[in-house]
């Protein structure tokens, strides 16, 4: 009985583990990546991926057109739609044989720390965005309500106003000196 309890504890702390390394992977790869991000994601796929999925995405680069199965096309929405992050970020690190998918599909470990940046920049062949972008500043709304100040000119709509002169266009007759008839 007690080796049953420790096999039980042990199963559950090994579970607990594996799903605490899933949710951390989910939530990785959850986010949006920065614009930066996704331009050095750009920059590995053009070294590492386009020979085989081509420039667009479509599985038709020059090293693709050979083999078969061909590369996966990530143009493809209803792909894109049933494939998790989760998914493609194991493929791109696992690679096809670590993953029950086509061999020829290399793994890229190395590639760990930009995965998330690399998933973002295969989902973008499918038009889904993944960017972070800065939030734009909300635009200030003009004071509608604030009472007019008594040094701004009437409103013509206002009656009692509309007729007097403004103070600041006419000085008094006090402050203007008499001319003198020559």
């Amino acid at each position: 009985a007690l080796a049953r309890d420790r096999a039980a504890k042990a199963l559950a702390a090994y579970e607990k583990k594996q799903q605490e390394a899933r949710d951390k992977n989910q939530k990785m790869l959850s986010g949006k990546v920065t614009v930066e991000a996704l331009q050095a994601a750009k920059a590995v796929y053009v070294a590492r991926c386009q020979q085989c999925h081509g420039a667009k995405g479509k599985g038709k680069g020059v090293a693709g057109v050979a083999l078969n199965p061909p590369p996966r096309d990530y143009t493809d929405v209803k792909w894109q739609k049933r494939t998790s992050n989760l998914m493609i970020a194991k493929v791109i690190l696992r690679g096809g044989i670590g993953t029950g998918l086509s061999p020829t599909m290399p793994p890229h470990p190395d590639l760990r720390p930009k995965v998330a940046a690399m998933v973002a920049y295969i989902r973008s062949f499918a038009g889904i965005d993944m960017v972070k972008r800065p939030k734009a500043p909300a635009p200030k709304a003009p004071a509608t309500t604030a009472p007019a100040k008594a040094d701004a000119p009437a409103k013509a709509d206002t009656p009692a106003k509309a007729d007097a002169p403004a103070k600041a266009d006419t000085p008094a007759k006090a402050d203007t000196p008499a001319k003198a008839d020559t």
